[in-house]
């Protein structure tokens, strides 16, 4: 059904991220961005990075030279699992000699097309919030955005990037899934695929179960069409409400969005908001 999408149970622990080993400056902390009574150690030098392996989401977001902003993201990093992203969202955090905006994104735009660019805390917390319309650039980004803008600061920033929930979650659908319903019973899912392959590269096709309330003589059926792209699954409802190949009887729609995914996007826009308007902000998140 639609839950299919949701994102399953959280893995018992945190994976390694997935970037290069990035080499810190030597003579930095992050005690610049903490203040005088934090330690002084790096947060370069984190678990894992002395053994030639990349520092983990856990070790760098709760090390206790990490910004205090940085600890409050750990609920929504979100966990790779295998080579699979998790979201087309990210984190870039950085200590350091402050990066520019204009660099973040033209280091994250080298792996494919941004749906969102949120730099706005960049300067005072470190933090860089972005979003592609293709996971699969997401996953491209997890493997060197780190190790590129550390170079082109030449060693003067230790940069991390991480998976990240995105503001899109928020939103009650999922722009890159789409439900047809009211199909015949005669189209096959090969049939689907291979018309809405025209859009873009599709993840997946799902039929979908027969709906509870289904009148017994319904001899319809539905399927959810799973794009890779979101401007691709955009084409394709704009595309197909208007020229009904299966018929003009057939329902073209984004797919619901899960509840849990909803409940993620509105605490991180929260927490955005309690860092942009300080404790006093009306946060006004449901949490249903």
């Amino acid at each position: 059904g639609e839950k299919g999408w949701a994102s399953g149970p959280a893995p018992a622990k945190l994976h390694q991220d997935l970037s290069p080993p990035v080499a810190p400056a030597p003579s930095h902390s992050a005690s610049s961005l903490v203040g005088p009574s934090s330690p002084q150690s790096s947060v370069a030098n984190v678990a894992g990075a002395g053994a030639g392996l990349p520092p983990s989401a856990t070790s760098v977001l709760s090390h206790p030279s990490s910004p205090p902003c940085w600890q409050q993201l750990t609920p929504f990093v979100k966990l790779p699992r295998s080579s699979t992203p998790p979201s087309p969202g990210m984190v870039v955090l950085c200590v350091g000699s402050p990066l520019s905006a204009s660099a973040v994104r033209a280091a994250a735009a080298a792996h494919g097309a941004l749906d969102t660019f949120r730099p706005d805390f960049l300067p005072a917390r470190g933090v860089c919030f972005l979003s592609y319309t293709d996971s699969r650039s997401a996953l491209s980004a997890s493997t060197s955005l780190a190790a590129t803008l550390s170079r082109s600061s030449a060693g003067a920033t230790d940069v991390h990037a991480f998976y990240c929930t995105p503001f899109s979650y928020e939103a009650k659908v999922d722009e890159t899934a789409i439900l047809l319903t009211g199909l015949p019973d005669t189209v096959e899912e090969a049939d689907v695929r291979g018309t809405m392959s025209g859009f873009g590269d599709v993840a997946a096709v799902h039929l979908q179960a027969a709906s509870a309330t289904a009148a017994p003589d319904d001899d319809t059926q539905s399927f959810l069409v799973k794009f890779h792209d979101a401007q691709d699954s955009r084409q394709a409802k704009l595309e197909l409400s208007e020229s009904h190949p299966w018929g003009p009887g057939v329902g073209v729609r984004f797919c619901p969005r899960h509840a849990k995914e909803r409940r993620q996007g509105r605490r991180l826009l929260a927490l955005i908001a309690l860092w942009r308007h300080g404790p006093n902000a009306k946060l006004g998140a449901s949490e249903g």
